[in-house]
């Protein structure tokens, strides 16, 4: 549909976007940047090369069509067209996702949050500082040179944190963020208005933990 040209829009460059959208095309953009990320593939072009591995769709879905395949026989019976494979990241405790505000004007500003998932959505979580997720989150929104805001999925395994995917777009989480300090979209519109983004950015004490009920609650 057409907007009004007085009307903007709170989105990432096409560039960025298009890369994060296709689940297969990242990983290999920020593999190619030489940021380690899990093995990965096309079913119909490559096999998997370590098991188990994840299959699910190369595009959208969220949480759908997901299936985890522990050996040959499994993944020939849920892999098809338009799917990807990847190695599955464990241990799956150590899911997280991390924001990213990256503008010319404040630099880069990361917020990293634990997480556990229901029906697709962050259900509850912890805040977390970790030097090693932090360094890796940063090296790959310079890479991409976002301008915006992101969100990168990862685990961290026993061999340091593993991309697995990135959201090119405000998600679940936002009010969450917000309440914690971390103002992302309160932030972009500033900027897209024309207006001062006031103060640096004060991270959340780690350990501070939230959750999903009738509201979005936050204990400190």
């Amino acid at each position: 549909f057409n907007l009004p040209s007085s009307v903007k829009m709170l989105k990432v460059s096409a560039e960025v976007a298009n890369i994060a959208l296709d689940k297969e095309r990242c990983l290999s953009f920020v593999e190619q940047q030489g940021i380690a990320v899990p093995k990965h593939g096309v079913v119909g072009q490559t096999s998997p090369s370590v098991w188990p591995v994840i299959v699910k769709p190369r595009s959208g879905q969220g949480s759908k069509g997901i299936s985890i395949a522990e050996t040959a026989v499994d993944f020939d019976r849920v892999a098809g067209d338009g799917y990807i494979w990847q190695e599955l990241l464990l241990p799956a405790e150590e899911e997280y996702t991390c924001a990213v505000y990256r503008s010319p004007a404040v630099g880069t500003r990361v917020l990293i949050l634990r997480r556990t998932l229901r029906g697709g959505l962050t259900d509850r979580g912890e805040v977390v500082a970790d030097s090693e997720i932090e360094s890796y989150v940063r090296s790959i929104a310079d890479a991409l040179a976002v301008n915006g805001v992101i969100n990168i999925q990862l685990r961290m395994t026993s061999v340091g944190p593993r991309l697995f995917e990135i959201n090119p777009r405000l998600s679940s989480t936002v009010m969450f963020r917000h309440r914690l300090g971390f103002k992302d979209l309160q932030w972009w519109l500033a900027e897209q208005t024309g207006e001062h983004v006031a103060g640096d950015f004060v991270p959340p004490q780690a350990g501070i933990r939230f959750y999903r009920g009738s509201s979005e609650y936050i204990i400190r």
